[in-house]
This record gives C-alpha cells, sequence and structure tokens, in this order.
C-alpha cells in the first residue's frame, strides 16, 4: 500500500491544482486569497500533511483558509462536500468554498475476474475535479446552479451492499 500512496502523493497535487486553475479561470473575479474554506475529497489517497495543506501553498491560499478532508466516503464523498460547502455558505454569506476531488482509481486496480471487480474497473478511473460554492452566484461566471434544501438517509442493510477495504493489493 505504500507505494500506491507514494503515487498518489505525486500525482493528487499536479490533478488538482490544474483542475482548481481551470475552475478558477472562468471566474476571474474570484482570487485565490479570497476562498475562505477548502475542501478536499479522496476515496483513493490519503497522506499527512495532506494535499489540502498542498493545495493551500501550491495555490496562494491564505494560511487561515477553513480545511475540511473528506476522505474514504465512496462514491458520495462530493455530494458530502457539496452539503457541507452549502452549510458553510449558510452560516456565512461571504463564505467561498473551494471543491476539490481528486481519485487516482488506477492505483487499486484489481486483476482478479470477480465480477464487482470488472465492474468497477470499467467504471472508475483517475481524475481531479474543482468547484466554488458561494451564497450567491458571480455575476460573470458560467455555469451557476444554486443548492437546495435536501435530505439524505442511509438504510442499515445497505451496509451489507458495498465494502471497501484497504489492502496490500489496493482498495478492495
Amino acid at each position: 500500500m505504500g507505494q500506491r500512496m507514494a503515487v498518489y502523493r505525486r500525482e493528487a497535487l499536479p490533478l488538482a491544482t490544474e483542475a482548481v486553475r481551470d475552475c478558477l479561470r472562468q471566474v476571474p473575479d474570484v482570487a485565490p486569497a479570497s476562498i475562505t474554506h477548502l475542501v478536499t475529497v479522496s476515496c483513493t489517497g490519503m497522506y499527512a500533511p495532506g494535499l489540502d495543506i498542498e493545495l493551500v501553498q501550491a495555490l496562494g491560499l491564505r494560511s487561515d483558509v477553513r480545511r475540511t478532508c473528506v476522505n474514504f466516503m465512496g462514491c458520495y464523498a462530493a455530494v458530502n462536500a457539496v452539503k457541507l460547502a452549502d452549510a458553510f455558505c449558510l452560516a456565512d454569506a461571504n463564505a467561498r468554498v473551494l471543491i476539490v476531488s481528486v481519485e487516482l482509481c488506477t492505483l487499486h486496480f484489481q486483476k482478479s475476474p470477480e465480477e464487482d471487480h470488472l465492474i468497477s474497473n470499467a467504471l472508475f478511473g483517475d481524475g481531479a475535479a474543482t468547484c466554488l460554492v458561494q451564497a450567491e452566484p458571480c455575476p460573470t461566471a458560467r455555469p451557476a446552479w444554486r443548492c437546495r434544501p435536501s435530505t439524505a438517509d442511509w438504510s442499515p442493510t445497505g451496509t451489507t451492499t458495498w465494502r471497501g477495504t484497504s489492502t496490500t493489493s489496493g482498495l478492495r
């Protein structure tokens, strides 16, 4: 697992930085120093000090930016990051929340011919995405969307549907 996390550590920052810069190019009125919150998301890698600290340094974010890491939550982690960003913006109308999601799924490629491994190998790839969330949309930004109140619930029987474990051969 150590080799996989070493590759994650080497590759995550360049992917994340490129995604953030692409996002912020679309909103020229938003300077990196105006970001109040940084939420990083990943199921496929973690290290300490983490990607959040490296992004603060690489992007020139303020040292007091409020950082939250959403890790190892599976496919719905980005949804939780959006819910966090929405809560931050509801609590502070001046909040600017940068969500950065990085996944390096090929680090955990499973060679086993089991059906669930074949499906996950086919579905999931490497990449990064960024979203800027704030209380009011930027007048010059497109596309813009609004968070609406929502709820999510889980079923105790759902814990048997998918289980993830960290093994020497990757996430299974």
